[in-house]
């Protein structure tokens, strides 16, 4: 059974024929990002409140094997009919636990958000009596090569009246939030692929904050009570965008891991490529104008690629975005931090891999206080148990940021292993070094949401 919130995801086809205004865009034609701006009016939202809520979408049905002839598709994204569901979850068990917690969260929030024995971290801290709705958007993007991917984005109620009722008045009868701009926070999936379920959920709890409402009292308090109860006000909002980085539309990665393993070696290779004084991107430890270094030319192709889908929405604030990615998307966050793209002012790594970090130069800041008034902010969220992530990266990735000119905080939690921040997943490996741990998650999550209150100046 299809989930009605998704039976308009794949409009495709009229993406495609706006998207034009995107794929023409450059992130540094001026300081305030692209030159195209693309409105979100015309986009197909749909409603998150309706994928989580378990009467109405089947945990078997947004974790079912695809058809071959979909997997196998060399169209990227595939031809796909109208109400089609991609696949958001590795099996039937995973997909309920998901929605389980996604729907116990949410219900903790709306009672006013305290945190207890089950909670997990967007119920404590920064948490707020809301019950609001939140929306979600397919925004796919192009890479400079041709390559397509599919950008999901996720904005709160407020937001989404405003964008859907441009000039509206509020209850004073003005159009004050006419033409003011947003921050956003750009996600980056794990392993498991942009269609997944867990994205959705932690991007729709990222919004739901308090730290985006104009409530929000610590703006003018040095209190550390981050839950004041009252009304929740969305009037700011922000975007979230799940960026994809696999060219994953439909969720083969779940069921094809060869082609994911094959795919995330192409996006990592690390090549020798040509720096010149005029380029962009982070300079390397030589300091001749031009020299040869070596770089993940493929991986900074698509973050370029995500950075100007970003900068090309209209309603985006092009000088507060952050950043943020979970396993995988530990890889991003590291090479944003060494491309140092303007705009960019925070960046932050859940159980973050960084393998061959050890072959990358080490770069060095560019960004002025001039060109980059606000602080640039990086934080690093590991588990001391995770196999995946030797000391020697951790340190190295510190480093890393370090050397770019950020301000670098690193949380190195005792008894966490990998994937520690994803609250309901099972594995069928007992022995796995994979789990969730309360305490990482909730410490991680509530620094991550203090970094972004101040480098997004909230």
């Amino acid at each position: 059974m299809s989930s009605p919130c998704d039976c308009v995801l794949w409009n495709w086809y009229y993406e495609k024929e706006h998207k034009g205004e995107q794929d023409n865009s450059n992130t540094n034609d001026d300081e305030e990002g692209t030159n195209m701006k693309v409105s979100l009016i015309s986009k197909s939202w749909v409603s998150l409140n309706a994928l989580r809520n378990e009467a109405t979408t089947d945990p078997l049905s947004i974790s079912s094997p695809l058809p071959q002839s979909i997997v196998e598709s060399s169209s990227s994204p595939p031809s796909l009919p109208i109400g089609f569901m991609p696949r958001l979850a590795k099996d039937e068990t995973y997909a309920s636990d998901i929605l389980k917690a996604w729907n116990q969260d949410v219900k903790t929030l709306a009672e006013g958000g305290r945190s207890g024995d089950n909670a997990s971290a967007a119920t404590t801290q920064h948490s707020r009596n809301n019950d609001i709705e939140t929306y979600g958007c397919v925004f796919p993007y192009t890479r400079c090569d041709g390559v397509e991917y599919s950008g999901y984005l996720v904005i709160p109620s407020k937001l989404h009246k405003r964008i859907m009722n441009p000039g509206s008045s509020n209850n004073n009868g003005s159009n004050a939030d006419e033409g003011k701009k947003v921050p956003v926070v750009i996600m980056f999936h794990t392993g498991a692929g942009p269609q997944d379920i867990f994205n959705r959920y932690k991007a729709d709890l990222l919004v739901r904050q308090s730290i985006w409402s104009n409530n929000n009292k610590r703006k003018n308090s040095n209190s550390n009570d981050h839950d004041h109860g009252g009304d929740y006000d969305d009037k700011d909002g922000c975007i979230v965008f799940i960026a994809d980085i696999v060219s994953d539309f439909v969720g083969w990665t779940w069921g094809d891991r060869d082609r994911y393993w094959q795919a995330r070696k192409e996006l990592l290779q690390i090549s020798s490529s040509v720096r010149t004084t005029t380029d962009d991107d982070s300079t390397s430890e030589s300091d001749d104008n031009n020299s040869e270094e070596r770089q993940r030319i493929k991986l900074r192709q698509t973050l370029s690629a995500v950075v100007d889908a970003v900068k090309s929405i209209d309603i985006v604030d092009c000088k507060k975005i952050a950043a943020m990615g979970f396993c995988l998307g530990g890889q991003p966050i590291l090479e944003l931090g060494r491309m140092q793209v303007d705009g960019i002012v925070g960046l932050i790594s859940f159980h973050g891999l960084f393998d061959g970090i050890d072959q990358l130069p080490l770069p060095q800041s560019k960004l002025s206080p001039v060109s980059s008034p606000r602080c640039r902010e990086a934080l690093i969220c590991n588990g001391k148990k995770d196999p995946h992530v030797p000391e020697s990266d951790l340190l190295r990735a510190e480093q890393v940021f370090q050397s770019a000119g950020w301000t670098t905080t690193v949380l190195n939690f005792e008894n966490a292993m990998h994937n520690f921040s994803n609250p309901r997943t099972k594995y069928d490996d007992p022995g796995a070094a994979f789990g969730y741990n309360q305490e990482a998650d909730v410490k991680s999550w509530n620094a991550a949401l203090d970094l972004l209150e101040r480098v997004l100046e909230l």
